[in-house]
């Protein structure tokens, strides 16, 4: 899972899509991304921000994340 702000300009999102992009095909399957409005940091623990870690994390812990390995 990556985390990205739309005025990060540290780590700008390109920059993020771009790391991402390093995935082979089978895996980016599992990668996601949450983007949010803010700079270079992790959003509080709440929200859109905590649906989007426990949808990540519930792939995982259901069987639907990383099959084969």
């Amino acid at each position: 899972m990556f985390v990205g702000g739309a005025a990060d300009q540290l780590v700008p999102l390109t920059r993020t899509r771009e790391l991402m992009a390093c995935w082979d095909e089978a895996e980016k399957g599992w990668i996601t991304l949450h983007e949010h409005g803010g700079g270079h940091f992790v959003p509080t623990w709440k929200g859109e921000f905590k649906e989007d870690v426990v949808r990540f994390v519930d792939r995982f812990t259901s069987g639907e994340g990383i099959k084969g390995r």
